[in-house]
């Protein structure tokens, strides 16, 4: 995972920043980059692809005007064949 470091970089340098996951590869990596981000100012944006999907959207919808009463947990799949292939 090369993520983390470049991120670094570029808002060291000033550079506002879109980052595709993983973000990082533990929780605290992830941590003391958006404190990086506070320190610096800029925008930091990280990917998620299926956000604009119609199914995801009709989801949040239904979510937002409570069709689906109280939401107390989430279980997401996300298959790809070519994740076990050898």
């Amino acid at each position: 995972n090369v993520h983390v470091p470049a991120a670094k970089a570029f808002l060291e340098a000033g550079i506002h920043v879109i980052c595709d996951k993983p973000l990082a590869t533990s929780l605290a990596e992830a941590k003391k980059l958006a404190a990086l981000v506070e320190k610096a100012g800029k925008v930091f944006v990280l990917t998620h692809n299926y956000t604009a999907y119609p199914m995801i959207r009709q989801a949040r919808e239904m979510v937002a005007k409570g069709m689906l009463g109280d939401i107390r947990i989430v279980q997401s799949e996300y298959p790809q064949d070519w994740l076990t292939e050898d």
